[in-house]
């Protein structure tokens, strides 16, 4: 949802809070209980894998995120609300955030296909 909404809109942080940890925690979960049943034993490990790339793909994304709000505050750039975000990347900052951004959106869709897909193969089978 923080996609829906740019990133000066009021509503972006709390899309972006709903959105962002609340996979990660529910594809645990989820996971977790699944790979119990007798049916989807033989998937767990990519199951799992899954799931937990999700998170790491979130750690990966808080730390990009606190390297590159540090290196602004390094440059001098002003970070906060109501303050129009830079244009370009100055020297020195390291800005890699768009690629975990990317990284962990392709985390999240890995896993729902896998649990997608894993369904089709065994609840299709006991019919």
């Amino acid at each position: 949802m923080g996609g829906m909404f740019d990133i000066k809109h009021k509503l972006h942080g709390l899309a972006f809070l709903l959105g962002v940890p609340s996979l990660p925690i529910a594809a645990l979960l989820i996971s977790y209980h699944i790979i119990k049943k007798e049916n989807w034993k033989k998937y767990k490990s990519p199951i799992l894998f899954s799931a937990h790339f999700a998170w790491i793909s979130l750690v990966l994304m808080a730390v990009s995120m606190v390297l590159m709000i540090s290196g602004f505050q390094k440059a001098g750039i002003p970070i906060g609300e109501g303050i129009e975000p830079p244009k370009s990347v100055p020297d020195g900052v390291i800005a890699l955030n768009g690629y975990a951004n990317r990284i962990l959106i392709l985390a999240y869709i890995y896993w729902l296909i896998l649990i997608a897909k894993t369904y089709l193969k065994t609840e299709t089978k006991k019919k």
